[in-house]
């Protein structure tokens, strides 16, 4: 029994939990949870037996799934809709990455017998070898083959549940993203170099992704505005570029800049940065050193949002700075500000209120002095 732990997995859903017993094929198999029970002894070497090579005849070859019900041949019909081709470059190459994978490991088995479980081992062997982002969009990428193929009555699923629904999740964000205070702000760009303070400008005053303020050409600059192109990681693109005018600080940051390459952004060399992640960390050293805590990158745009907002312009004002295509984001920090503006208008009249009756309660104790 020592490798019993190779074929055994368990897994938790609402604080139950469950325990399978997996065969080579990937097939799992129902165990009782005690594993010091006769019950489990009995039934983990019954399925320990059903995969032992017969010594008297030769196992009988299973025939092959046929192609059009198999994973690869709803790969084949997600890289042939219109969905996969919007895809931006950026996404695609983490779309091919995590479809190589999904074909080597299902491509060959029938898209139908692949349920939750099946993605959740493997989505623990890509979390372990990579990370768990990387398994997430595993998930995401299979779905949407999915979503693809239940249109094709051949692969049978589609009055079949969605098995990345019940799949689990393994990212999560490990800290929100706040907008700065101007103090921190002014502490941060006071200790930065020169190429990361043109980053957080970038960053607050155009509103943008850091991904997308990375890829800004000095092309896309015609002294007073900026051709802003957001791309999302759902790879739905906009239309046309929009143009964004500068405010002045943004436009006296730009136009005192050297151009030492195509990209507006560069990193201490004077070359582009590889990734908005290398920028992400030279801003929080600059943080570090400020001895700011609690902040991020993305809190910048946030700063943008809440500074547009403050002004009055509606949802309407906040998505022509920050390029949001729904009105959810822009609502929500329409309303803080219209909240605090409430609250700084109540508070004045209540202030004002306080100060009546005190002067009247001042005055009506004089008069009984008095009388």
């Amino acid at each position: 029994m020592s490798d019993r732990s190779k074929y055994l997995y368990s897994k938790t859903v609402k604080g139950r939990g469950y325990l399978y017993f997996r065969d080579p094929t990937g097939k799992l198999i129902s165990l009782p949870t005690d594993q010091g029970s006769p019950e489990f002894r009995t039934e983990y070497d019954a399925c320990m037996r059903n995969i032992q090579p017969k010594p008297t005849a030769q196992p009988e070859a299973k025939a092959a799934a046929p192609y059009k019900t198999t994973v690869n041949a709803a790969i084949d019909k997600y890289e042939a809709s219109p969905e996969f081709a919007k895809l931006k470059p950026h996404t695609l190459r983490g779309y091919n990455n995590a479809i190589k994978g999904l074909r080597a490991t299902f491509g060959s088995m029938r898209l139908k017998d692949i349920d939750s479980d099946r993605l959740e081992i493997y989505t623990e062997e890509v979390t372990a070898k990579h990370r768990a982002a990387v398994a997430d969009r595993v998930l995401t990428v299979y779905s949407k083959i999915w979503k693809v193929a239940r249109k094709f009555e051949d692969f049978g699923v589609k009055k079949l549940m969605n098995p990345t629904t019940d799949a689990e999740r393994r990212y999560t964000v490990k800290r929100a993203h706040r907008a700065w205070s101007h103090e921190a702000e002014q502490a941060v760009l006071a200790v930065v170099p020169e190429n990361v303070r043109v980053a957080m400008l970038l960053l607050h005053f155009a509103a943008q992704r850091g991904g997308d303020c990375i890829k800004m050409r000095w092309s896309d600059f015609d002294g007073r505005g900026l051709l802003v192109r957001p791309e999302k990681t759902d790879g739905e693109a906009e239309a046309e570029p929009h143009y964004h005018l500068c405010p002045q600080i943004l436009l006296d940051a730009l136009h005192m800049a050297p151009r030492s390459a195509e990209t507006i952004l560069v990193n201490e060399l004077g070359t582009p940065y590889a990734n908005s992640g290398v920028l992400s960390n030279a801003i929080r050293r600059g943080l570090k050193a400020a001895g700011i805590k609690g902040l991020t990158m993305h809190g910048l745009r946030k700063s943008a949002a809440r500074d547009v907002a403050e002004l009055g312009v509606g949802v309407a004002g906040i998505k022509s700075v920050t390029g949001h295509r729904t009105d959810e984001m822009a609502e929500y920090y329409a309303q803080g500000a219209n909240m605090r503006r409430a609250n700084q208008e109540a508070v004045e009249k209540w202030n004002d209120a306080i100060e009546r009756r005190s002067k009247f309660a001042v005055v009506a104790g004089t008069e009984r002095k008095a009388s």
